[in-house]
């Protein structure tokens, strides 16, 4: 298994990768020279810090800097907060390719799934399982 990078690929080479997203949407959560935007995606997911801390094992007080009003971009210095934030960016951009509606998306990732044994896509999240997300979503997109 290769390492994951601390910052995901950049906009343009997301584009490459067919999962139909703009780079301006791409930019509001990550910009490959500042990093990532961690309360907008968390936001537009429905993760609460509380959600984030129990998915890369750190505190919600260490995580607060991400969550505060005046957040911004910033670089990730750590592999499993990194590694958890390219999961939930990949995430976003698949589900971007179902639905359009953001509340629904919102909705959708704390709705217990059958496909995951009556577990929310948050639930796989906090527990460490985001790749089982990703497959199902690559499935119905392609």
């Amino acid at each position: 298994m290769f390492p994951v990078p601390l910052l995901p690929r950049p906009p343009h080479e997301l584009a490459q990768l067919d999962l139909g997203i703009k780079n301006a949407q791409a930019l509001r959560y990550f910009d490959p020279v500042k990093g990532y935007h961690v309360r907008h995606l968390c936001e537009d997911l429905a993760i609460r810090r509380s959600d984030l801390a129990q998915a890369t094992q750190r505190s919600q007080q260490t995580l607060h800097r991400y969550f505060g009003p005046s957040a911004s971009y910033v670089a990730i210095k750590t592999q499993e907060l990194a590694h958890v934030l390219k999961d939930l960016l990949e995430i976003r951009f698949l589900l971007s390719d179902l639905v359009t509606d953001s509340e629904k998306i919102r909705y959708w990732m704390r709705l217990p799934n059958l496909t995951f044994d009556n577990k929310s896509p948050i639930d796989l999240v906090r527990e460490g399982h985001s790749a089982q997300v990703i497959r199902e979503l690559e499935a119905l997109v392609h």
